[in-house]
C-alpha cells in the first residue's frame, strides 16, 4: 500500500513538473502576447517562484513522512576516549 502511495505521489509530482515546464516554455516563447513592458517577465518569475515553493513543500512533506516512518538516518554514537 505504501509503495502504491509513493508511486502515486511520484506520478503526481512528475505531472506537475511537466505541466510547469510546458507553461514556462509557453510563456518564454509566446510572441503573440501583447503586454506592458516587464509584465511577461514578472509572470514568468511568479510561475518559477510557485514551482520552487511547490518543490520545497514536497521535500518538506517527504522528510516528515520519512521521519514518521522512522526512515531518517540515525547519527552514529561518538566513541568516548
Amino acid at each position: 500500500m505504501n509503495n502504491e502511495k509513493d508511486e502515486l505521489k511520484e506520478c503526481i509530482a512528475r505531472e506537475f513538473e511537466e505541466i510547469a515546464r510546458e507553461e514556462e516554455e509557453f510563456l518564454e516563447n509566446d510572441t503573440s502576447l501583447v503586454v506592458p513592458e516587464g509584465t511577461k517577465e514578472a509572470v514568468l518569475a511568479r510561475v518559477r517562484e510557485q514551482i520552487r515553493a511547490y518543490e520545497m513543500e514536497q521535500t518538506r512533506k517527504e522528510a516528515e513522512e520519512r521521519e514518521e516512518a522512522g526512515f531518517l538516518p540515525r547519527k552514529a554514537p561518538v566513541p568516548h576516549r
